[in-house]
């Protein structure tokens, strides 16, 4: 089901056999089992990014409503990607034998032969050792990949397929698997085996008896998703970003006299595109189910966002050369259910600041475009691509 008044959590809850999945505003599921499966996945997914935000500001709650340990849900997601696109995880190894396939090692060849000698002079190999690499699928680690796939699958597996890997004779000895995995993370630097690694570690650690059948996974703050992803696929760096914080300060007549400068105001997101600027102000907000203008943005976000858009007009940061700045809040819909348009964007009016008069700047008109979230939850970081459409969608916007 989809998120819908005052309704905001995003996740899984599992309880006494009844599953529910709950999907953010706007997001527009799939009409067939095979389609509601990519939509499960695709959330997780997006749930996921939130693990990874190590300020606390996209609280994924994640427990066992037995309250015996935690619920590992990104990790068993993380082992079974890993499943589907590469199989049991497993480790080659280095094999020498007389001649055969593979590469020749003239270091153990020279070793090993004696080179016949010829009319001309030179000498001729007609024996070599010839390296190869196997594929050893017996070890220990892959054993405890199979172990946490197979516990992978009977954890999340139905939200992908009905298929069950076999039950092999596993023995569960969670200090020397935990030992193993340690020493894999301590001395692999690939990303994917990496994730991997921790991913069964964390499962290892979460180990329990009892079955798994009561979880909630998910969080109360998909706003602060909705943010992270704007910014993943439209924003510059956070570094740079920081160039556009119009601040404020203090001058004391009395006690301290001493200039104080404020924490300075942070737009959510700015966009560099063609030399223009556009400052974009992510909103979960329920406009696209209510249609209520309560549920756009209110005059503070306007005002703020005019600020923003005046101190970048105003002061270029270093590395940047633009023209004019444009203005956008960002709301989420569905636009399979829009009576407006079919496409992923929709450029729905502009809000102004009813004190300000003749002023013309493209940034005092700020766009309300809404993104169908769907198709944001799979675009990618930093897309030129939708960066370019979107730039239309909120210039066509300004007259």
């Amino acid at each position: 089901m989809t998120n819908t008044g005052d309704d905001c959590f995003v996740g899984i809850h599992s309880e006494g056999g009844r599953v529910e999945i709950c999907f953010p505003v706007g997001f527009h599921l799939s009409k067939t089992e095979e389609g509601l499966r990519r939509d499960v996945k695709l959330l997780l997914a997006t749930l996921s990014r939130g693990k990874t935000v190590h300020d606390g500001s996209v609280p994924i709650v994640s427990a066992r409503l037995d309250g015996i340990g935690d619920f590992p849900f990104a990790d068993y997601l993380a082992i079974l990607d890993y499943y589907f696109s590469y199989g049991y995880y497993v480790e080659k190894e280095t094999k020498y034998r007389e001649n055969g396939n593979g590469v020749i090692d003239w270091k153990r060849t020279i070793k090993r032969f004696i080179p016949y000698p010829q009319n001309n002079g030179s000498f001729v190999y007609l024996d070599f050792v010839k390296r190869m690499s196997a594929v050893n699928d017996s070890g220990l680690i892959t054993f405890i990949n199979k172990y946490c796939v197979r516990k992978s699958f009977l954890a999340i597996g139905w939200l992908f397929t009905d298929y069950i890997p076999p039950k092999d004779e596993f023995f569960f000895n969670k200090d020397l698997f935990l030992a193993l995995l340690n020493e894999k993370l301590s001395s692999t630097f690939n990303e994917t085996n990496r994730r991997l690694f921790q991913a069964m570690k964390s499962v290892i650690l979460n180990e329990s008896d009892s079955p798994i059948e009561d979880v909630f996974w998910g969080t109360y703050r998909f706003d602060r998703l909705w943010e992270l992803m704007i910014d993943d696929v439209y924003g510059i760096g956070s570094v740079d970003k920081q160039k556009f914080f119009p601040g404020t300060k203090w001058n004391l007549r009395i006690g301290n006299k001493a200039s104080n400068n404020n924490a300075s105001l942070i737009p959510d997101t700015i966009m560099y595109l063609d030399d223009e600027v556009y400052v974009l102000d992510a909103k979960y907000y329920h406009y696209c189910q209510t249609g209520n203008v309560s549920d756009l943005p209110s005059s503070s976000d306007i005002n703020k966002q005019v600020s923003y858009g005046e101190y970048a007009d105003e002061h270029h940061p270093n590395g940047y050369i633009y023209n004019d700045v444009y203005n956008a809040f960002l709301l989420p819909f569905d636009m399979a259910l829009s009576s407006y348009t079919d496409d992923v964007y929709l450029n729905i009016g502009e809000a102004t600041c009813t004190w300000q008069r003749g002023h013309d700047a493209p940034y005092a008109h700020v766009q309300g475009v809404l993104i169908d979230t769907k198709t944001l939850m799979g675009m990618s970081t930093d897309s030129k691509v939708q960066q370019k459409i979107l730039k239309n969608a909120i210039r066509n916007g300004v007259r």
